[in-house]
């Protein structure tokens, strides 16, 4: 019965606070959705799909929220909201008309404050642009981070209560990854067309202990460059 309750209060919250807002002329729109209030034992699924804009995602000991930026009503994202047991999915992604705005040069930008205690798994996808997604002490157990061209910074680096599964996937861009120093790490890598930098790590990967929790980390990237950069702070 709680779930019920707290599906009814996402909802409520999501039409309150979500895509519908006033258009001023010259002016770019920005929007909040949230704060989203979780149970405890809720998880939190998120993704976003933009042709061309500005992703921002920060894990964080608050509870689920995203601002919204875009330039036109034409340009409006689509966000949709699920709950359902004990997982909450928050999706948003470019509508037709937001595609072809983004064509023309409108900007789409989207920020996200990610609970660190419930967050399950996020996805971005960028046609093009930039990605800054800080999930220090966050643990995920799926992440997809996806930039056609443009640059991504993933920083998955703090403390981590389980294993995680990355896939980072470059096209034509930049990729820059903090790795864990309390993680066993597993490099995978696909289509190893461009170059990797390996900073404080080998191309094998890492061992810290049996006890560790594993991040394995894939790479799939067309002729973009990676940057693995791993700091031992022990």
């Amino acid at each position: 019965m709680k779930h019920y309750h707290l599906a009814i209060a996402l909802l409520a919250a999501l039409i309150l606070t979500g895509c519908t807002v006033a258009y001023a002329q010259g002016a770019s729109v920005s929007k909040t959705i949230g704060p989203l209030n979780l149970d405890s034992d809720q998880r939190v699924a998120v993704s976003v799909t933009l042709r061309a804009g500005e992703v921002s995602a920060v894990a964080a000991a608050s509870d689920l929220s995203a601002t919204l930026v875009y330039d036109t009503p034409l340009s409006r994202p689509t966000c949709t909201l699920d709950a359902d047991g004990d997982e909450a999915v928050l999706s948003i992604t470019q509508s037709t008309s937001a595609r072809r705005s983004a064509l023309r040069g409108e900007k789409q930008q989207v920020n996200l404050t990610l609970p660190q205690h419930a967050l399950e798994a996020l996805q971005v996808s960028l046609d093009a642009g930039r990605a800054t997604l800080d999930l220090r002490d966050a643990s995920p157990a799926t992440v997809l981070a996806r930039v056609g061209l443009g640059a991504l910074l993933l920083d998955l680096r703090g403390a981590h209560s389980g294993d995680m599964a990355v896939t980072v996937d470059v096209a034509l861009g930049a990729a820059t990854v903090l790795l864990p120093d309390d993680m066993n790490i597993r490099l995978v890598t696909r289509r190893p067309a461009s170059e990797i930098d390996y900073i404080g790590i080998s191309p094998e990967g890492r061992d810290v202990s049996p006890t560790a929790p594993t991040l394995t980390l894939t790479l799939s990237r067309g002729v973009g460059q990676v940057e693995l950069q791993l700091v031992d702070q022990r």
